[in-house]
Order: C-alpha cells, then sequence, then structure tokens
C-alpha cells in the first residue's frame, strides 16, 4: 500500500519581515514584468489581424523586438531598488551627480573623475548602465603572456628567479615597490602554483582548448588575484578543474564579466567540497540563468567573489538546488526563519527514526534530497540544511553550523552583519563555511578583512613572503609585519605574523605589542584576539610572560565595547588561560579576570559564570576564586551595580557550597545596600542564644526567583528569604555559627498563596553533617512552626530542613527565617 506524503507546509508569517513569496510560476520576474510592459502593444495585434498574412508577420516581429527590448527596462526597475542590505559598499564605480568614478584594482593608483552620461557608470574606461544586472570589475583582457608556458612546465626555476627580484626588494617598506604591475603578476602567480605541482594541470587539462584556458587564466592578473585571494579553499587543482570546465560550457567566462565572478565563485567553493567539475558547470549555470532571469535577490550582482561564496551552493545538484530554488523566495531578513518550511519531525510516517538509514528510504527513487526533507521533514540538520540552501537559492550569502548536538545556520543580511537561524547555543557555534576559524566571530572579522581598502596591498606582501625560503625567517617576519599593519583585520596575517614571532622565540615586548594589536583590532570580537594570543601561550614561553599576555587580553574588556558579539565560548577561554598557567599561578587566575572585568556591566556575569565553571571541575581552585572574588569586590568602582550585584549573588551561592563563612558574610555585607528587606518574623525564642546567628546556610537548588543577597538575614532577626528549583526533597541545611545543645527552632514560612509549598516537611539535626536524627515533621501549614526541644536539647552543628513529599510530588521550597536556639557546647 503506497504511503501519501504529507502536504508541503504553507508560507508562514513571523516575526522578521512578511511571509516568504511562494513561487507559483516558473516564469522569472523580469518575464512577468516584460509583459505588463509590453500590454500596451496588443492593439498591433488587432491591426495585424486585419492586414492578412504579410501585415501579420510584420506585427509579430514588431512584437518580438518590443518584448526583446522589454526585459532590459524590467532589470533596470528591479535593480533600481535594489535592497541596500545586501548592496554593502559600492561597486568598482559609482556614479554621484553626474560624476563618475573609475576605481583602479591596483590599490594606491590614482583615481581618476571624468564627466559621463547621467545613470551611467564607468569602470575601467567602459561605460555600462549602472541598472545592468552583469555588473563587471574590469574590461579590458590582458594579452597572453609567453611566460605562463615556463611557469607550467618549469616551476621551480621561475620560482627561484622570482626570489632573486624579492630578495633585491631589501627589507625596508616594500608596499610601493610590489605595486609594479609585471611583479604583481609573477607574485599572485606564484601563489597559485606554489600550492600544488603544476604538472598536474596539464595531466588533466590536454585538449587544446583547456591549455589555451590556463594560458588566459594564468595571464589575467585581476583573475588570478580574485581566484587565490577571495578566501582559504582545500585543492586548488580541483578549483581549477572546474574553472576550466565552465570556461568550456561559456567562453563568456574568459573576459572580466559578472558571469567570470560567479564562475570563479562556483569553482572556489567546489574547490572546498568533493563535488566534480562538471557538478560546478551545472552550478554555474544555476546562478547564470537564474541571475539573468530575474529569479536571484538583487542584491547578488553586487557582491565581490569573497563573499558571493557564501552565497553560492557547490555542494548540492543542479535538480536540488533549482527545486528549493523554485519553490519559495525570501528576502535576507526573511532567510534566517527559511528552516521552517521543513516539519520538524523525529520518526518518519512509517515510524523510522531520522538518525536509521530508512527514514528516507521509501522516497529515495522518486525525490532529491530537498523535496525529501521539505515533504517528509527532519530535525535541526534538515532544517538547517534546507534553512541555508534557501538562501543561497535566492543568491543570499549563508553558511550551516555546529552546536552543541545541535545544527543551526546563519545568514548574512548586509555587509559585517551575521543573523542566526534555528539556533539554542548561541556561545558554542562553529560555522561549516567560514574564512580562517571555524568560530562565530571569524564571519564578522572575515568581512571586516575583505572590506578593507588595503586587502590587496597586504595580499601582494603576504604573497611576496612565501616566496622566500622557510629559513630566511627574520625577513619573512617584517614582511608578515608589514602585511599586518597594512590590514590588521586578516587574521591570517595576523597569525602567520604571531607564528613566526613564536618560532623565533621573540622577546615579551614584542609580543605584548603584537598582542595589543590584536586586541585593539578584534575587540569587538574577543574571540578572534583570543586566537591570536594563544598561539604565543605555549611552546617556550614562560607561565608569567603567559599571564602578562592573558592580562593584555583582557585589558581589552576592562570597559564595554559598542557592538561587542556577545556569541562566544568564554567558559572555553577561562579554561585554557587556566592550562596555560603553572599550578602555582592558577589560583591567581580568577583575580586577574574578574578584576579587570568588575566594571565591564555587559560583560562580566559571563566572565564570572566561566570562573565558577573552571572552579567547579577543580575543587582546589575554589578557594583561589571566592579570594578572587573578594578581591574584585574590593576594587570595583561605586557605577557599577549590575556588576556588583552578579558577583555578590554568584560568590554568595559559590560561598554556601564552599561552607567559607567569612567570603559568605563579606559578599552578603556588600550586596546589603541593594536588598530592603521587610519581613514579618515574630515568633516565640528558646532558652540560651542564637545558635544559628553567624551560621551559613545551603540551599539544594537554586531559580531566578532565589535572591542569595538575602540568604544571610534567614538567620538573623531581620528575616531575609530564599527559594529553591522545584524538585522531589528541596532542602536547606545550616551550619550553625556555634555548635551547641539546641532547645528550639523557630521556622518563619512566606506570606501569600504559596505558603503551603513548605508542607509536608521534616527537620533533622547532625553533627557531622552525614549522620542525621529526625527531630520533627510538619504536616499543617502554619505562619510559624515553634519546634519545642527542651526536653531533648540535642547536640548539634547542623540544621536541615527538607520537603517530605508524597512519591511523584515536586515543589518548591522557600522560607523567610530559621532560628535555632540552645546553649553552646563547651
Amino acid at each position: 500500500m503506497s504511503q501519501k506524503l504529507p502536504p508541503a507546509p504553507r508560507p508562514r508569517k513571523h516575526g522578521l519581515g512578511t511571509a516568504p513569496q511562494v513561487r507559483r510560476s516558473s516564469a522569472p520576474s523580469s518575464a512577468r514584468k516584460s509583459t505588463k510592459t509590453t500590454g500596451g502593444n496588443s492593439n498591433l495585434l488587432v491591426v495585424g489581424l486585419g492586414l492578412g498574412g504579410a501585415g501579420l508577420l510584420a506585427v509579430i516581429v514588431a512584437l518580438i523586438v518590443l518584448t526583446r527590448a522589454a526585459p532590459t527596462s524590467s532589470e533596470g526597475a528591479s535593480l533600481a531598488a535594489v535592497d541596500p542590505v545586501m548592496n554593502g559598499k559600492a561597486g568598482a564605480g559609482t556614479s554621484v551627480a553626474g560624476m563618475a568614478v573609475a576605481v583602479s584594482s591596483t590599490p594606491g593608483d590614482a583615481i581618476a573623475v571624468s564627466d559621463t552620461i547621467p545613470g551611467k557608470t564607468t569602470i575601467h574606461g567602459k561605460t555600462e548602465s549602472n541598472q545592468s544586472s552583469h555588473a563587471v570589475t574590469a574590461s579590458v583582457v590582458e594579452p597572453i603572456d609567453p611566460a605562463v608556458d615556463l611557469w607550467l612546465s618549469e616551476f621551480p626555476a621561475q620560482a627561484s628567479a622570482l626570489r632573486g627580484k624579492v630578495q633585491a626588494l631589501g627589507t625596508g617598506d616594500l608596499t610601493a615597490k610590489l605595486r609594479e604591475p609585471a611583479l604583481r603578476r609573477e607574485l599572485v602567480r606564484h601563489e597559485i602554483l606554489r600550492q600544488f605541482s603544476p604538472k598536474e594541470l596539464l595531466v588533466f587539462l590536454k585538449s587544446p582548448s583547456e591549455q589555451t584556458f590556463l594560458k588566459e587564466f594564468f595571464s589575467q592578473t585581476l583573475w588570478m588575484e580574485e581566484f587565490v585571494g577571495s578566501g582559504s579553499f582545500k585543492s586548488p587543482v580541483t578549483g581549477l578543474l572546474a574553472l576550466a570546465a565552465i570556461a568550456e560550457f561559456d567562453p563568456e567566462i574568459r573576459k572580466p564579466s559578472l558571469e567570470q565572478k560567479i564562475a570563479t565563485s562556483v569553482a572556489l567553493e567546489t574547490a572546498m567540497s568533493d563535488q566534480t567539475p562538471v557538478n560546478a558547470v551545472q552550478i554555474y549555470r544555476y546562478y547564470r540563468d537564474r541571475n539573468r532571469q530575474g529569479k536571484l535577490h538583487p542584491g547578488f550582482v553586487q557582491l565581490d567573489i569573497w563573499e558571493m561564496r557564501f552565497a553560492v551552493a557547490a555542494t548540492v545538484t543542479f535538480d536540488e538546488l533549482t527545486w528549493i530554488g523554485n519553490r519559495a523566495s525570501f528576502s535576507p531578513t526573511e532567510a534566517r526563519s527559511a528552516a521552517w518550511q521543513v516539519h520538524y519531525l523525529g520518526d518518519s510516517p512509517f515510524g523510522d527514526s531520522i538518525q536509521s538509514a530508512w527514514y528516507y528510504m521509501p522516497w529515495s527513487e522518486r525525490l532529491n534530497y530537498t523535496q525529501k526533507t521539505v515533504r517528509v521533514g527532519g530535525v535541526c540538520g534538515s532544517l538547517s540544511t534546507t534553512g541555508a540552501l534557501s538562501a543561497k537559492a535566492d543568491g543570499i550569502p549563508a553558511t550551516t553550523m555546529g552546536e552543541p548536538g545541535h545544527c543551526a545556520f546563519a545568514v548574512r543580511p548586509e555587509r559585517g552583519k551575521w543573523v542566526d537561524g534555528n539556533s539554542v547555543d548561541g556561545n558554542h557555534r562553529t560555522p561549516h563555511r567560514n574564512y580562517f576559524e571555524a568560530n562565530w566571530a571569524d564571519l564578522f572579522a572575515g568581512d571586516a578583512a575583505w572590506m578593507h581598502p588595503n586587502l590587496r596591498e597586504a595580499q601582494y606582501l603576504a604573497w611576496a613572503a612565501e616566496v622566500l625560503p622557510q629559513e630566511e625567517t627574520n625577513v619573512r617576519t617584517q614582511i608578515y609585519k608589514q602585511a599586518t599593519l597594512a590590514n590588521p583585520f586578516h587574521y591570517g596575517f595576523q597569525a602567520k605574523y604571531f607564528d613566526l614571532l613564536q618560532q623565533q622565540n621573540a622577546p615579551i615586548v614584542v609580543k605584548s605589542e603584537a598582542a595589543q594589536l590584536a586586541v585593539t583590532t578584534f575587540q569587538r570580537t574577543p574571540e578572534t584576539s583570543w586566537l591570536l594570543i594563544k598561539r604565543f601561550c605555549q611552546g617556550g614561553t614562560s607561565s608569567s610572560d603567559r599571564v602578562a599576555l592573558q592580562k593584555i587580553w583582557l585589558a581589552g574588556y576592562e570597559k564595554p565595547v559598542e557592538n561587542l558579539v556577545m556569541q562566544m565560548p568564554l567558559d572555553r577561554i577561562v579554561e585554557e588561560m587556566g592550562k596555560q598557567r603553572d599550578q602555582a599561578a592558577k589560583p591567581g587566575l580568577f583575580g586577574d579576570v574578574l578584576q579587570t572585568t568588575i566594571s565591564n556591566d555587559k560583560i562580566f556575569a559571563r566572565f564570572l559564570d566561566a570562573c565558577q565553571k573552571m572552579a567547579a571541575q577543580d575543587v582546589s581552585l575554589k578557594e583561589g576564586l571566592l579570594a578572587g572574588l573578594a578581591a574584585a569586590a574590593t576594587s570595583t568602582a561605586s557605577n557599577s551595580e549590575d556588576a556588583l550585584k552578579s558577583l555578590c549573588r554568584q560568590g554568595i551561592l559559590l560561598a554556601e557550597q564552599t561552607a567559607d563563612k567569612s567570603a559568605f558574610y563579606a559578599l552578603s555585607e556588600l550586596g546589603a545596600k541593594f536588598i530592603k528587606p521587610n519581613y514579618k518574623t515574630a515568633h516565640k525564642p528558646y532558652s540560651g542564644v542564637l545558635l544559628s546567628e553567624g551560621g551559613i546556610p545551603a540551599i539544594s537548588t537554586t531559580c531566578r526567583w532565589d535572591e542569595p543577597l538575602e540568604h544571610a538575614g534567614i538567620l538573623k532577626e531581620s528575616g531575609g528569604r530564599f527559594h529553591t528549583d522545584q524538585e522531589a526533597n528541596p532542602a536547606l541545611v545550616v551550619e550553625l555559627g556555634k555548635q551547641g545543645n539546641i532547645s528550639g527552632i523557630a521556622i518563619v514560612n512566606v506570606d501569600g498563596g504559596n505558603s503551603a509549598r513548605a508542607v509536608p516537611f521534616k527537620v533533622a539535626v547532625s553533627i557531622d553533617g552525614k549522620n542525621w536524627q529526625q527531630v520533627f515533621k510538619a504536616n499543617k501549614n502554619e505562619k510559624v512552626w515553634q519546634i519545642d526541644l527542651t526536653s531533648r536539647r540535642p547536640l548539634a552543628k547542623y540544621v536541615r530542613i527538607e520537603g517530605d513529599y508524597p512519591d511523584g510530588r515536586k515543589d518548591f521550597l522557600h522560607l523567610n527565617g530559621v532560628y535555632v536556639y540552645g546553649r553552646p557546647a563547651q
């Protein structure tokens, strides 16, 4: 019996804009618009029908001409309304008030300004309509360089000759010297070919047309720059094979054009995956044709190759991409909700688990991957993959990303801004597509690096350094320093510079200077600067130097940072700091962290939580944490109330867990100015003194209704409060201020409708906190439970109040006072 497929989910509205537009026709939007614009020509058809065959033929020809002309205007109208969130910065040339600015691809070259036709943009001497969907970055194809054959067949000799040229430049500032066009062409060519054996290409690309493509590609400096300078890739050979295959399919990519940008982006993404050049051709065809048909987001044509790579999908088939692209259209702000096209379904309609190979088996012969996920369902991986793919199908930058036990995705609605989709843990993210490192901060830092005006200058410096022998460490270090200073946002160049300094065991003064630059540059993305500084905190670096470097990083967050990327694994960073210190210096870490960040209200609580997690893994560090809390509390400024309250609350709970009375009362006294207790705690005292005074309470659990700042009050006449979480046996254990023979206990209940939660409960006493003797059980709700123990006078150091509920019941325990009277033991 056949199983009916679940219906595809309908477009849903959400809080991020209007509902996605479901495409109900495969006709391109531009074609639909052109139909409207030519609607007024229907009179020609009426006239033609009255003119016989010749007249009708003439009218048909006229209609064809008019219809072909229409898409130009409709495309112009479409691009005139380009959503600015995907435009980013202007393209290579921008028309302003009838003037056009032509920007050379070579940084530092003069900017030419010329009169031009309004509404047109001059780009490298070629006038293009700024309403065209085929924006270009250059217009001239460089002639084939005869030296390409030598570079492909005799790479070592050519590399050696280039090495001599670079060495002859000296060790001063190389920026200006590296602007010479012929030298640049050799440097970028070397940067590509050094990553593999050039003869590998000649093995695969044998036909005359493929050989011609190689010569053309390795002769065009700008194209090579975009290929090797638009982010990382795993296999440059695969990328070049894909590019060659696309060039065979569409010769248009051999000249500077939008088609060349799309082809290069697809080829580079193919080089990051296990896909074949054949698939790359199909994916290229998808984006080329969809753009021409007006089916991609109009901002797609504004993307540079480094960002277009995030907007093309090279790991799926043409059919999968086409199906999801035809299904729905999303704006960049809506795309983060694209995952919810998929039903969240752990078991298939046949009852098979998503973890089973049988989940999609019944539909494997009929549906492709995207069809199966949308029509059958899935869990986090299926949802997020579909979400990211839907964005890419519309030409919007996106990537899937891992989270602990979960898969999410991210979308970039504008340059420098990434938003998450289907996320559950914002602090531990590993984007599957990134610039340098698999972390959330990398997406922001990478955007900043490629948006930097000195990107090419810095890249050529780095490429020059890679021409030199590895043993010329000093010279390479100086060149990478120049690259870092030219574009400090480029994590890759900074990382290389840090590694070279560490390799040379540079003095701490030099390392500190580099660390300070990293913190200043990446202050908005702390994880990025930490990953750099961490490179110094290993190997032969002394523990004291590591501590000094850690303090430089912490100092960057002494005050709040505007637009700080809060999503970062601070718990892991603090743990790594601890591992980098020797055992004697570890306890001091907490003081360094908390004293430095106490005034930063936006992030201090996160640092404190990270310190607590580290101390929880090693009991020997808890005293160090308490000392750090005390030091931070005494050094805090009066205007940091939120940070101080957070410190006191967390510290009080920790002091209770470790039974540290001095820390408990110091922090309680410090936090007393933030509370105004007003509780009715009238009760009948018993003989002797108040043994509970000076003691310390400890609750079994805490929750959002708990107020640690008032815990000390429950042992004082003023009263206080505590609030456990909902559990089967919530409990409060009080370590008395003095061990003694108890004459009586008064327990003050809370006011209000929740007072009955406490009963039934039982009271027990103990000398060692391990062996307990029950002395009372409450079955009736009271305002105050008076427990007279005069006749028994048990000797005790601890008193425990514990919920004694029937099986299956869970509840909260919250009281306003616990007063234990008696005579102190001699």
